[in-house]
C-alpha cells in the first residue's frame, strides 16, 4: 500500500481528477479516500524572482555531474552513438 498526499479539486457534480506519481505501475487499482473538509485556501502569488531561486536551487539539486562536458550539445552522441556535431561558437 502507497500513501500520496494531492491536493484534488472537486467539480459541482462531484467529479475530482488527480494526478498521481510516474512509480504506480498502469492498471486497475483500489483506492482509498481521506477527504478533510477544510477548503484549501489560495496561495498567494510568488515573486517572479522568488520562483526563479527555486527554479535553480532544484536544478542545483538535480544536477548530475557526469564529467562529460559537451553532454547537452552532443546528447545524440552518447545517448544515440551517431557522429559528433561540430562544435558551436
Amino acid at each position: 500500500m502507497i500513501t500520496i498526499e494531492a491536493i484534488v479539486t472537486v467539480t459541482p457534480d462531484g467529479k475530482a481528477a488527480i494526478q498521481l506519481p510516474p512509480n504506480i505501475p498502469p492498471g486497475r487499482r483500489k483506492v482509498v479516500l481521506a477527504i478533510d473538509e477544510q477548503l484549501i485556501k489560495e496561495q498567494p502569488v510568488v515573486e517572479n524572482d522568488l520562483a526563479w531561486d527555486e527554479f535553480e536551487h532544484l536544478i542545483e539539486r538535480c544536477a548530475v555531474d557526469t564529467g562529460i562536458k559537451d553532454l547537452a550539445h552532443q546528447h545524440d552522441r552518447y545517448i544515440h552513438g551517431v557522429p559528433k556535431r561540430e562544435a558551436y561558437l
